[in-house]
């Protein structure tokens, strides 16, 4: 019994009949990444360009109030330059200005040198300014007359 169960099944005809319907054929059409290589690119930190205080506002020494990339605004009076990420800082307190104002580079700094190189030497330019704050009048009763 068991020798002519093998016989039928080794038959070429059934052999076709059992692997055509038990088998069937997927042909994927979806192109692309799985969903495991593309998993790693999501998380990407978003770089936070621009003003960190409004124009006209209160800042404080040393506070970094913008970040930019290249040299769209200059540093002005009591502001300072970072060169590795090209931010502005406060070097006192104050109110932050904006001025448009000539701007004639000096080619032997090399800041200048990298950020101007191909461009025309007079051109109009933005600068940022940190206007600082008045003290206080204290006076201090010395002797009384």
């Amino acid at each position: 019994m068991i020798a002519s169960a093998i016989q039928r099944i080794s038959s070429p005809k059934i052999v076709n009949d059992i692997l055509r319907t038990s088998t069937p054929v997927v042909i994927s059409t979806r192109g692309g990444k799985s969903p495991a290589q593309s998993q790693g690119t999501r998380g990407a930190k978003r770089k936070l360009i621009g003003f960190m205080v409004p124009l006209g506002h209160f800042v404080h020494e040393r506070d970094i109030f913008m970040r930019q990339k290249g040299l769209k605004f200059h540093p002005g009076l009591n502001t300072g330059f970072d060169p590795r990420d090209n931010s502005l800082f406060a070097l006192t307190d104050g109110h932050i200005a904006l001025t448009t104002e000539k701007f004639n580079p000096d080619y032997s700094n090399p800041i200048v040198e990298k950020f101007y190189r191909y461009k025309t030497p007079v051109r109009m330019v933005r600068y940022v300014h940190v206007l600082p704050t008045e003290p206080p009048i204290n006076f201090k009763l010395i002797d009384l007359i």
